[in-house]
């Protein structure tokens, strides 16, 4: 069986609101993503959050390994997660 992944949160100040104070509705199916871990040894790899509140207009972010957040690269669409990394991550011992 592949490691386990490392532990995942959303950043955000609160659990229901981005670090712009919009409201958001962070949306990713981790039950798809850990029976493929489970039944076909498949370990999520660079899991996406998509905002899927009415003001959100499906802005995706990476969901990063605590205690690292998403930090936009500074170029490219900022409502696409291709346009941010996880920064902040402790390096692995």
């Amino acid at each position: 069986m592949p490691p386990a992944p490392s532990p995942v949160s959303i950043s955000s100040p609160a659990p229901t609101t981005s670090t712009s104070t919009r409201p958001s509705r962070a949306s990713y199916d981790s039950l798809s993503a850990l029976e493929d871990w489970t039944e076909d040894g498949k370990a999520p790899s660079r899991p996406v959050v998509t905002d899927a509140g009415p003001a959100g207009n499906a802005r995706t972010r990476p969901l990063c390994a605590f205690p690292s957040w998403p930090e936009y690269r500074g170029h490219g669409n900022p409502a696409s997660a291709h346009s941010f990394t996880c920064h902040g991550a402790r390096p692995r011992a």
